[in-house]
């Protein structure tokens, strides 16, 4: 705070200090107390300010990418403008509502005539004899006599007592023309100008700042009742202050209205502001573990990665896992016989659990507050079997750990059957929860998710998102017999700050949520940071599956490509039955033109590999459509079996409409339909089984192959 003040102290010094309109202060300062012009710099200072805090956060927001301080600045930035413009407009006229032709800015010759007939009346005239030095000796000698004579600018008293001065002096205007004597008035006027604004005539003219009370008001009584030319109060009747504050006021409430706001593209709202989050009651309570997520890690048939969110930090996070539950009623050793309302409410004893490992800890720094995130790899797991399990603090009560949940591993074997759901772009809709309860009616072993979770783009001011997400994740991606469904996650566009636009300078803290809310890996690494987004999963010893990265944080050449061709090298060499791709950027998009430039690049890095390790299977994401192309080699459709199915195309929640349904006939596309759903794939004794179904339970598209 105390930098941000400084910063805007110096942008005042430096372009606000300049542009202050001294000609006005220094007519104030001749003729006001101190305090009117204090407050005048007062004002104009509360304008700059108001300008500087307002551009401040615009540039931070360009260097920082935050959209939410972007608009915010942007706004006060404008009610700024609107401040400075009022302001200027106001100080720059000064004039009287009823007398707008004598303002200082309309002395002109043709008006001179006129303001002099206001100063004397109609039809009387000035006298001026032209003796231009002696009577400003006069005036010098006048002002040293007397120096509590208020000198006040082109004010009609000052005016009416030098004509009538020069009245004495009176000489025969019938002997001049009418243009010399309008001449010599002219001449006049902008003498008694530039007279009385000289620089050093400023020394005399201060005594009025210091002019008792009793002289000041003995001065407006000597002054004409009408006389209102140039007073300093007039600001007051302007209500200039009012204004300032009131555009003040209005740009402190709007920005921090829409300060840090996150915005939902695809339902063109706010999601969220700063405000509004501030206000929303947190789903993690203090002390205790929250949001309790599982990930696949890279042999699910003896591994489980156990992750857990908490929103303080915990001395010891710790997980206490056994194969057998350790629920217990709360009265279940108390055989009181005159407690007749036993509860039934199961609850655990951490000391019963038979393990306990200590987690890895990561802090999340957010624009309102941090987080901290837990995660624990479990190894040495039997295949096919159950694991119960709790998450807490270790080395505190026994009263903050989390409900048990038990999760399941695959089996390993030929016999086993491997279940699992896919999709993707799901975000944070209740159409999005529909389709996940419905999915897990079947009981899958795991959930891979292709890419655009919840659509934040890795803006920080969008982590109440992620919050939802997690919260309804937790919620409901429990299967009918009581298991947690881990995650295997998939990079998307939305999942990073450039979207698949990636460049040399890419690097991994673009995807600020993604790493810091998925490991990928065993052993856990405590920088999240170092972790790949192409990754290797052995479920079975007949299905592997394969991750990629479609251009968000690493290329689809280079590194990427080269471990692509070398994983699937050794697929080949382990008689691999099944290795199945999965990626955002679909190849063969749809609605999508399939020319464009994201699916070229994909095709143009992997699909030779493809063909040549006759991959049989793909899932695709990003066009918010259901998709199911032909069997497809060297981009061209071939018999089944020959070549490889594309399935897609990311539509867990999101979903697009096209402008044309020619879309569905392109040669490619065998089955295409504007739905959402998601897949529900079994591999079971060498055949794969998929079907796509919709948030009620209906198959939209059913197909086996071998």
């Amino acid at each position: 705070m105390l930098i941000f003040l400084t910063i805007t102290v110096i942008i005042f010094l430096i372009f606000g200090l300049p542009h202050i309109p001294k000609r006005s202060i220094y007519k104030i300062a001749l003729h006001s107390k101190i305090i009117k012009t204090i407050k005048f710099l007062l004002l104009y200072f509360t304008g700059f300010l108001i300008y500087a805090t307002a551009i401040f956060p615009v540039v931070m927001s360009l260097i920082s990418v935050h959209t939410g301080t972007f608009l915010s600045g942007l706004i006060a930035f404008l009610c700024s403008l609107v401040i400075l413009y009022v302001h200027n407009k106001k100080n720059s006229t000064l004039i009287d509502k009823d007398n707008p032709q004598t303002s200082f800015s309309n002395l002109d010759p043709k008006s001179t005539n006129n303001f002099n007939q206001q100063t004397h009346g109609e039809g009387e005239k000035g006298e001026y004899n032209g003796k231009e030095k002696e009577k400003e000796k006069e005036m010098e000698e006048d002002q040293s006599k007397n120096h509590e004579e208020n000198i006040t600018i082109l004010s009609r008293s000052d005016l009416e007592l030098h004509n009538k001065n020069n009245q004495k002096e009176s000489y025969d205007t019938n002997s001049l023309d009418e243009d010399s004597h309008q001449k010599k008035l002219n001449q006049h006027t902008r003498y008694s100008i530039l007279r009385n604004l000289n620089f050093f005539k400023i020394k005399n003219s201060l005594n009025d700042l210091f002019t008792s009370n009793k002289d000041l008001e003995n001065q407006k009584k000597a002054k004409q009742p009408n006389d209102q030319f140039f007073d300093p109060g007039r600001l007051k009747q302007n209500n200039l202050k009012k204004i300032v504050l009131l555009c003040f006021l209005l740009s402190f409430v709007l920005c921090y209205s829409v300060h840090g706001f996150c915005y939902d593209k695809y339902r063109l709202g706010v999601s969220s502001t700063t405000l509004t989050r501030k206000l929303s009651k947190s789903t993690c309570p203090k002390g205790a573990p929250c949001r309790v997520y599982l990930i696949v890690p890279p042999n699910p048939s003896s591994q489980m990665i156990i992750a857990f969110q908490t929103s303080q930090k915990l001395t010891e996070p710790t997980i206490r896992y056994s194969q057998k539950s350790q629920l217990k009623t709360q009265f279940e050793n108390n055989k009181n016989e005159n407690n007749d309302n036993e509860s039934s409410e199961l609850r655990s004893d951490p000391s019963d659990y038979q393990y306990q490992k200590v987690a890895v800890s990561n802090e999340l720094h957010f624009l309102d507050f941090n987080r901290y995130v837990h995660f624990v790899a479990l190894t040495d797991l039997n295949p096919n079997s159950d694991y119960h399990f709790i998450v807490g603090e270790g080395a505190g009560s026994s009263q903050n750990w989390s409900k048990e949940r038990k999760f399941r591993t695959t089996g390993f074997n030929d016999q086993s059957e491997i279940k699992f759901i896919s999709g993707g772009d799901m975000n944070i809709w209740e159409e999005t929860n529909l389709l996940t309860k419905e999915a897990m009616e079947h009981e899958p072993h795991f959930a891979i998710i292709g890419g655009d979770i919840v659509l934040a783009n890795a803006q920080t001011c969008c982590y109440r998102k992620w919050d939802i997400w997690f919260d309804n994740w937790e919620r409901i991606a429990i299967t009918p017999k009581g298991y947690t469904v881990p995650i295997l996650p998939i990079i998307g566009n939305h999942e990073t700050l450039r979207g698949y636009k990636w460049t040399e300078e890419t690097n991994t803290k673009e995807a600020y949520f993604f790493f810091n809310y998925f490991r990928n890996s065993i052993p856990i690494q405590k920088d999240a940071f170092q972790q790949k987004t192409f990754q290797r999963y052995d479920v079975s010893n007949f299905l592997s599956l394969i991750s990629l990265d479609t251009n968000h944080i690493y290329s689809t050449d280079g590194e990427q490509k080269d471990w692509l061709k070398s994983t699937l090298e050794t697929l080949k060499l382990e008689n691999k039955s099944y290795s199945i791709p999965l990626y955002h950027i679909p190849m063969y998009p749809i609605p999508r033109k399939l020319d464009h430039h994201t699916s070229k690049t994909v095709r143009k890095s992997w699909l030779k590999l493809f063909d040549e390790y006759e991959i049989k299977l793909a899932f695709e994401n990003h066009s918010h459509m259901l998709k199911r192309t032909h069997p497809l080699r060297n981009h061209t459709v071939v018999s089944r079996g020959q070549g490889t199915v594309y399935i897609g195309d990311g539509s867990w929640g999101q979903l697009r409409n096209p402008k044309s349904f020619e879309v569905f006939n392109r040669w490619y596309i065998h089955v295409g339909k504007p739905t959402r759903h998601v897949w529900i794939t079994s591999i079971h004794y060498g055949k794969i089984i998929l079907k796509a179904i919709n948030e009620r339970g209906e198959i939209l598209d059913y197909f086996e192959m071998i």
